[in-house]
């Protein structure tokens, strides 16, 4: 099964990003334009994410499978900074979102019940995160939702982070969008990074694996 970490990023409105490295990738979809959107005529057809922030942006909805940013339903994972809202596919528990529903338990692929998973960062690299050395200005504080419960970040990911220069708040993904959410209020330089409470793909809008029950999504 081909593990190597990727990260599915498209920003608010259907524009895409360019491609910055080998890890990234970009896809296009069909999500209705935000209602607050700037007239095209306004900006250019690539939205460039390594300027000053927009305006604030927060989560008004956390759903089991999707955020709602800006009257905008979003479905899995979400990046959130510097005003702009990006689709964000990553493995989940050790699984790619385009290799489809099913369980991965010591080596083993399986679709019957499982006694236990591992961690939601499992098999990733630096990658899911590579937007951050191209972003400026860079967040102080970066905010990670782990989904329905809180997962402890690897070492090696947590010191990647901290030499971009962002101080790493790790919890559940409920929590994390209200804090992110309060941060930004306070008017603190934040950004979240925020997988959905039940593994769904950002590029599909499909259930990756099913971590309560242990049985391949119906």
């Amino acid at each position: 099964m081909h593990r190597t970490a990727t990260t599915l990023l498209r920003a608010r409105g259907g524009s895409l990003l360019p491609r910055m490295t080998s890890s990234i990738r970009s896809y296009s979809s069909n999500t209705p334009k935000p209602m607050d959107d700037p007239p095209a005529s306004q900006s250019s057809p690539m939205l460039n994410i390594l300027s000053t922030p927009v305006g604030a942006i927060t989560v008004s909805a956390v759903g089991t499978g999707t955020f709602t940013v800006r009257n905008t339903q979003h479905t899995g994972g979400v990046i959130l900074v510097n005003g702009s809202v990006l689709l964000w596919d990553t493995p989940q528990f050790g699984i790619q979102a385009n290799e489809g529903p099913f369980f991965v338990a010591n080596g083993v692929t399986t679709t019957s019940k499982v006694e236990s998973v591992g961690s939601v960062f499992d098999t990733w690299t630096e990658a899911p995160f590579k937007l951050f050395e191209f972003v400026h200005p860079v967040p102080e504080i970066l905010v990670v939702g782990t989904g329905a419960t809180m997962h402890l970040m690897p070492l090696h990911l947590r010191k990647y982070l901290n030499g971009l220069g962002m101080q790493i708040e790790i919890m559940s993904t409920r929590h994390a969008a209200s804090t992110y959410n309060l941060l930004t209020q306070e008017g603190r330089k934040v950004a979240a990074a925020l997988l959905p409470v039940v593994p769904t793909s950002a590029r599909t809008g499909l259930p990756i694996v099913t971590v309560q029950t242990g049985k391949k999504p119906t």
